[in-house]
């Protein structure tokens, strides 16, 4: 392929592995797996503009839940926050106050939820940001 060409064509792959993730995520139809040995997973994908992405996971009561996440392209922070079962709104972790990365307890049994999003510029913008989020469960 010519040089000429190369860079040309590389960018708009690069913005279609970005944008394309983004696309097929809609809040609530995301689920985690987790590792069943080490009770870990990771998930690389991307959020444009106001989306969001809303992960799934069972917990049970007294677990201990750590998660980060961190910008993998792009530019703009990406925040979590994390949901108890039955909450749609409520979070009892809010990441634009309290970091991109938490440790918790559980209090209670069944699915909670990480909803990531975008902030500042990159939300207002319609920025489109690649992240790594990491989930485990103790």
């Amino acid at each position: 392929m010519p040089k000429p060409l190369r860079h040309i064509l590389a960018p708009l792959c690069l913005a279609a592995a970005i944008a394309t993730p983004a696309a097929a995520h809609q809040p609530g139809d995301l689920r985690i797996e987790l590792d069943p040995v080490a009770g870990t997973a990771t998930i690389e994908s991307s959020l444009t503009g106001h989306a969001t992405a809303d992960y799934h996971f069972g917990g049970r009561s007294g677990q201990t839940m750590s998660a980060d996440v961190a910008v993998i392209a792009g530019e703009g922070p990406v925040f979590f926050d994390v949901l108890p079962p039955g909450s749609d709104y409520e979070a009892m972790f809010v990441g634009r106050t309290q970091g991109r990365a938490g440790r918790m307890s559980l209090a209670e049994s069944g699915d909670y939820t990480l909803r990531l999003y975008l902030w500042g510029d990159a939300r207002e913008g319609g920025r489109t940001v690649g992240y790594r989020l990491r989930v485990a469960l103790d």
